[in-house]
């Protein structure tokens, strides 16, 4: 209780600067603040060159010390307006109890915070060595002010050096495609390998961050835009075709880098049209198309793409009067899947009728389908959802897009309970979502969106949202890291994201484990929530997944590239039954170990 009591303090920190009590004005306009100032020693000059003892200092004058202080200043906004702006300096420390941290603010008219970090979730605790730390803010145009420094909250001492203000940007920088046709889709494997869906058949892909992107066309596919990829690695895709006018659906497959192609699925039927493709895992995956025969078109496998098989319409809840399955050609994400057997579409209307946009939603692989109403926008004659993202079973996000536009409002819902219901982002931006992603490494915290209207972004899991300054428009985007991202667009129109969408949220600079470790998650047995905490000493891809009795996998929670530091993740059973369940963390080669844990509910 008394950290959370302390970091609840440091939260407040950010909300006005009439807050505290300025003791005293230092040299070159530093000034020592904070919740008990007089409890501090603060002093220094921290803009000298990193190196220099004691270039700025905080330390603790009593002990225990019950409040915070920080060395801070001020500058002016001027020609940082409109940009990103980047804070850097080294930190050191000694026996720090509670936290130190770098921070930084930006404020509009009226003392209002317009943009603000403090490395709340990435406090440096402890005795520690020079590192350097780094925040990232956008300076809006309505700016007045920008504050900065360093904060000691409780004993003991802590040192700054080094510090630099340089702007940076958040943006897209073109990239040559080397193709003039339209891009439908995009698919980041990593921060070096990316796959790209064109029209006429075309394919693209790159193993170079996008610096060289090598193209060719699908024989036999001439005919058809590939709107939906499921990239698996850097040898094996599969592309979803489909003609613009609809009647011919296919689904190819290649594992040799695109040098050769499978025709896995073919389905010719009058009002095919599928929309998106996705797999959970390298055997198991699920096409969904518009209806056919009056029931949607749902497509599973379990074998790579071998076979695919048709859920029976029985499953499937019937379409209303001119629904379709979401709406498609800008990254073919009105799917989502989740885990090893969640999996969400989203609806659409070809028609003005005031029905309310559906979103069905599957817990087991696809077989069995259900379909709930959201309050997205009924405006226009021609809508839909045509972007689905989930960070977990349990919290996600659809966005819906119109025909005409002149209505852009209630364009993005959440749910918090597995799509069984969603309420309105009324804190979004007036757009229609194009593609909605989770940015990786970012403790699913930050989102990004692309659209007509232009990009945005969410440092606090879409509470609240941010626009890019850009002068191009994406449609399609995927991202593979908080600096690896990419859009695409008409005539060929590739961009690789320039900045860094790194938050206070990651957990990046703490101090380093010393060692691999899976703890015995907590509470124990448990109903039906459960965190299970690791750590990992250096950067390396980590697998977090969970077993039944019979070791068949349950539930995938992690699977991506992470840095060393120390890592939570609530695990929610509410959809298993009783039982011993067991969870293994698979660190590269390096480690792997398994723990038991007893579900009662």
């Amino acid at each position: 209780m008394k950290k959370f009591m302390t970091m609840g303090m440091l939260l407040l920190f950010g909300i006005a600067l009439s807050g505290f009590y300025l003791e005293k004005a230092c040299a070159q306009n530093w000034l020592a603040a904070g919740s008990r100032p007089q409890d501090y020693e603060m002093g220094g000059n921290p803009t000298v060159s990193h190196g220099s003892e004691n270039a700025g200092f905080i330390r603790s004058k009593v002990n225990p010390a019950n409040g915070f202080g920080t060395w801070m200043t001020k500058i002016e906004p001027g020609s940082y307006l409109g940009k990103g702006l980047k804070l850097s300096a080294y930190v050191k420390t000694a026996n720090v109890i509670n936290y130190a941290t770098l921070w930084m603010r930006v404020d509009g008219a009226g003392n209002q915070t317009l943009s603000f970090d403090n490395m709340a979730g990435r406090p440096i605790i402890g005795t520690t060595d020079w590192q350097q730390y780094e925040i990232i803010l956008d300076v809006p145009e309505n700016s007045t002010g920008i504050f900065f420094g360093i904060m000691l909250g409780g004993t003991d001492e802590a040192w700054v050096d080094g510090l630099r203000l340089e702007t940076t940007t958040r943006t897209w920088a073109a990239q040559n495609s080397g193709i003039s046709v339209g891009i439908r889709s995009i698919k980041a494997v990593d921060e070096n390998t990316v796959w790209a869906g064109a029209a006429q058949g075309i394919y693209l892909r790159t193993i170079d961050g996008g610096e060289n992107w090598t193209s060719g066309t699908v024989s036999g596919a001439e005919s058809l835009d590939f709107y939906s990829i499921a990239a698996i690695d850097q040898n094996t895709a599969y592309f979803m075709g489909q003609n613009f006018t609809g009647g011919d659906g296919r689904i190819y497959k290649t594992t040799d880098d695109g040098a050769n192609w499978t025709l896995q699925y073919r389905n010719t039927s009058p009002g095919v049209f599928f929309n998106s493709i996705a797999f959970w895992d390298e055997a198991h995956g699920i096409a969904v198309s518009d209806p056919v025969n009056g029931s949607f078109l749902i497509v599973t496998t379990s074998d790579s793409g071998n076979t695919w098989n048709q859920v029976p319409a029985k499953n499937i809840p019937t379409p209303l009067p001119n629904e379709f399955a979401g709406i498609t050609g800008n990254g073919g994400t009105s799917l989502a899947v989740e885990g090893t057997n969640n999996a969400w579409f989203g609806t659409g209307f070809s028609t003005a009728n005031g029905l309310q946009l559906r979103v069905l939603r599957t817990t087991d692989q696809g077989q069995h389908w259900t379909a709930i109403n959201t309050p997205l926008s009924t405006f226009g004659g021609f809508r839909g959802i045509q972007t689905i993202a989930f960070k977990d079973s349990l919290t996600g996000f659809a966005g819906s897009v119109g025909i005409p536009n002149s209505d852009i409002t209630n364009t993005l819902v959440k749910t918090i309970d597995g799509g069984k219901s969603w309420e309105v982002v009324s804190s979004f931006l007036p757009i229609y979502p194009s593609t909605l992603v989770y940015v990786p490494q970012t403790n699913n915290s930050v989102l990004f969106v692309t659209s007509l209207q232009g990009a945005s972004y969410s440092e606090d899991g879409g509470t609240t949202w941010k626009s890019i300054i850009s002068t191009q428009i994406y449609y399609p985007m995927t991202f593979a890291s908080p600096t690896g991202g990419w859009g695409a667009g008409f005539s060929g129109r590739i961009g690789k994201f320039i900045g860094n969408l790194t938050t206070d949220i990651i957990i990046k600079h703490e101090q380093r484990p010393e060692g691999f470790e899976l703890s015995q998650n907590y509470p124990n047995p448990f109903n039906p929530i459960t965190t299970i905490a690791y750590s990992i000493p250096q950067a390396d891809f980590v697998e977090l997944k969970i077993y039944n009795m019979l070791g068949r996998e349950i539930q995938t929670l992690v699977s991506e590239m992470q840095q060393a530091g120390n890592y939570t993740f609530d695990f929610d059973a509410s959809q298993l039954s009783n039982g011993v369940y067991f969870y293994q963390l698979k660190v590269g080669n390096r480690f792997s170990e398994t723990r038991k844990m007893l579900l009662l509910q």
